[in-house]
């Protein structure tokens, strides 16, 4: 008798042990302790043109990919963008006056998760600066780019003085070139110290006479 009624509580036992995983899981708590509620981050916001700005960030590896990203400014949503692995945003025709961005990553859960750090950044009107200066545009070929990348500013007065440069994602400078308005450079996908870099997104910021230009670069394997 005594073996039986041994044999009884160790069935037991075994049956609640068992069963404890499968009352976590379908409690739903299991979706709330893995949710990553990180943020992106690095949030860096360039100026293009007079009133248009670009938005760029980085995003943590999350455990749960999010359905998209909210973009804020002065505390207000602006935009939503969907996709999960998003990390740059153009915003146009904003007014004038000092703006506050911050981002976050939105799931379909409705979790929001924390915000980015928070990037500033003023617009003023340029019209005084720029009545006698004709705004180049900078061209950028091919995009995307296997190899060597060409780039040239085009339509201002030529012979004018400008400076371009190239950055990651995280906003770090890797090759300046100074050129003039009308003139082609080209570019070995080389960084400063000769290290070639790795396929990915990347951008050339411009800054001549009549402000500052960005375009976007995607470069492949």
């Amino acid at each position: 008798m005594k073996k039986i009624a041994w044999l009884i509580l160790l069935l037991v036992a075994s049956v609640c042990l068992t069963a404890r995983p499968a009352d976590i899981q379908l409690s739903g708590r299991m979706s709330d302790i893995t949710r990553d509620p990180t943020g992106p981050y690095n949030l860096q916001v360039q100026l293009l043109e007079i009133n248009d700005v670009l938005l760029i960030w980085e995003n943590p590896v999350y455990v749960n990919l999010p359905m998209g990203y909210r973009i804020y400014c002065n505390g207000n949503m602006v935009r939503y963008i969907p996709g999960a692995n998003v990390t740059d945003c153009l915003l146009e025709d904003i007014c004038e006056g000092c703006h506050q961005f911050y981002v976050t990553a939105y799931y379909d859960t409705g979790c929001e998760s924390t915000p980015s750090n928070i990037a500033e950044i003023m617009i003023t009107s340029d019209a005084e600066n720029t009545m006698n200066v004709k705004a180049p545009a900078l061209k950028v070929y091919p995009c995307p780019a296997r190899y060597d990348v060409s780039f040239s500013l085009q339509g201002g007065k030529t012979g004018a003085p400008a400076t371009v440069g190239i950055y990651n994602l995280k906003g770090q400078l890797l090759r300046q070139y100074s050129l003039t308005c009308g003139e082609t450079k080209l570019w070995d996908r080389k960084d400063s110290y000769g290290k070639s870099v790795s396929e990915g997104i990347y951008y050339l910021k411009a800054d001549t006479a009549a402000g500052s230009l960005c375009r976007k670069l995607t470069l492949l394997k």
